[in-house]
Protein backbone atom coordinates (compact mmCIF):
# COMPACT_ATOMS: atom_id res chain seq x y z
CA UNK A 1 0.00 0.00 0.00
CA UNK A 2 2.48 2.15 1.14
CA UNK A 3 4.55 1.84 -2.75
CA UNK A 4 0.75 3.25 -4.00
CA UNK A 5 0.79 6.27 -1.93
CA UNK A 6 4.23 8.00 -1.80
CA UNK A 7 2.30 11.35 -2.57
CA UNK A 8 0.44 11.03 0.94
CA UNK A 9 2.73 11.54 4.34
CA UNK A 10 3.31 8.81 6.77
CA UNK A 11 0.72 10.10 8.78
CA UNK A 12 -1.80 10.85 6.27
CA UNK A 13 -1.26 7.05 5.19
CA UNK A 14 -1.61 5.69 8.72
CA UNK A 15 -5.08 7.71 8.91
CA UNK A 16 -6.25 6.11 5.73
CA UNK A 17 -5.40 2.22 6.62
CA UNK A 18 -6.98 3.32 10.45
CA UNK A 19 -10.40 4.81 8.25
CA UNK A 20 -10.32 1.76 5.97
CA UNK A 21 -10.03 -0.81 8.50
CA UNK A 22 -13.25 0.84 10.41
CA UNK A 23 -14.80 1.19 7.53
CA UNK A 24 -14.58 -2.85 6.90
CA UNK A 25 -14.71 -4.14 10.19
CA UNK A 26 -16.00 -1.70 13.09
CA UNK A 27 -19.80 -1.49 14.20
CA UNK A 28 -19.66 2.13 14.14
CA UNK A 29 -19.99 4.12 10.79
CA UNK A 30 -17.45 6.61 9.67
CA UNK A 31 -18.73 10.46 10.18
CA UNK A 32 -19.39 12.72 6.96
CA UNK A 33 -15.68 14.20 7.99
CA UNK A 34 -14.26 10.89 7.54
CA UNK A 35 -15.80 10.23 4.44
CA UNK A 36 -14.68 13.34 2.49
CA UNK A 37 -11.08 13.01 3.87
CA UNK A 38 -11.18 9.52 2.42
CA UNK A 39 -12.45 11.08 -0.94
CA UNK A 40 -9.56 13.77 -0.68
CA UNK A 41 -7.19 11.06 -0.75
CA UNK A 42 -8.77 9.04 -3.33
CA UNK A 43 -9.10 12.12 -5.64
CA UNK A 44 -5.14 13.28 -4.69
CA UNK A 45 -4.13 9.87 -5.31
CA UNK A 46 -5.84 9.14 -8.22
CA UNK A 47 -4.85 12.65 -9.78
CA UNK A 48 -1.16 11.59 -9.39
CA UNK A 49 -1.44 7.62 -11.00
CA UNK A 50 0.36 7.00 -14.22
CA UNK A 51 -0.74 4.67 -16.02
Amino acid sequence: MLKEVQELSGAESEAMVSLAQRAAFDADTLTEEDVTTMRNWYKRLKGNKKV
